[in-house]
């Protein structure tokens, strides 16, 4: 379950194929576990936000979407909460399927069999619980754990843990 992020009765062998493949088989350094020493904000967010801005594109946090709109089956502009209209030549979308299906036009959905297939995607999502305790818990930094259905990993990041359930 935690090495596909679902219930083998569900995915595809292919991914776990790919996993033990590259554990089995490829040098060793493929296979490392990195944890990181800082957040995933400033692991990730931040210097992609840099770099963007670098480039003269523009990151607005806090800044909920209403709705897209289209021009020629193409989005030509994002609606936001608020009612400012913006455009751009592009667009990345990075919400899950459902969420798409409520910012696109109804009838480019039904109109459209890529986009009607939308409605038929489910997620299956990781939970991540992070527990700060006044005092430290274990000394082991990663722990996997068998036989449940409850957690399988546990990181220590001091001063908190975090566990992780996949396919919550």
């Amino acid at each position: 379950i935690a090495t596909l992020n679902e219930d083998p009765a569900k995915a595809s062998a292919l991914g776990l194929v790919s996993v033990l493949t590259t554990l089995l088989f490829a040098p060793w350094s493929h296979a490392r576990l990195g944890l990181p020493a800082v957040g995933l904000s400033q692991l990730y967010a931040d210097a992609a936000q840099k770099i963007l801005q670098e480039q003269k594109g523009t990151v607005l946090l806090n800044s909920p979407v209403d709705r897209f709109e289209l021009e020629e089956s193409r989005v030509s502009a994002v609606v936001l909460a608020n009612g400012e209209r913006l455009r751009a030549h592009a667009f990345v979308s990075a919400v899950p399927p459902h969420a798409l299906c409520r910012l696109l036009p109804a009838s480019l959905i039904e109109g459209t069999a890529a986009f009607r297939s939308l409605k038929d995607f489910r997620t299956s999502p990781i939970v991540s619980m992070n527990l700060w305790f006044d005092r430290p818990i274990t000394e082991d930094g990663f722990v996997g754990f068998t036989g449940t259905r409850i957690v399988q990993w546990l990181f220590r990041k001091p001063p908190h843990v975090s566990l992780i359930l996949s396919a919550a």
